[in-house]
């Protein structure tokens, strides 16, 4: 994989990680506070993950599958929900 395939992986796991955690929020009437609250977190990095701009750190992510109820293949957006 070259730079700009990684670069574009890259991109693609930040926006499908943004669509699950946004929509799971929105669903479910959860502020960033709120969710930030949850990992000890500022609320700064959740907006962060919703727009796409950075996404969580790996010790975060069994936690954000569980609660989407999701698996990380889902997450990354490597395969749909059925």
């Amino acid at each position: 994989m070259n730079k700009l395939e990684f670069e574009m992986q890259d991109e693609k796991i930040r926006k499908s990680i943004a669509e699950h955690i946004d929509n799971y929020l929105k669903v479910n009437n959860i502020s960033n506070l709120e969710f930030a609250k949850r990992f000890s977190i500022d609320e700064k990095a959740v907006r962060k993950w919703r727009n796409a701009e950075s996404y969580p750190s790996h010790k975060y992510l069994p936690t954000i599958c569980d609660m989407l109820k999701i698996t990380l293949d889902e997450l990354f957006g490597r395969i749909k929900k059925d």
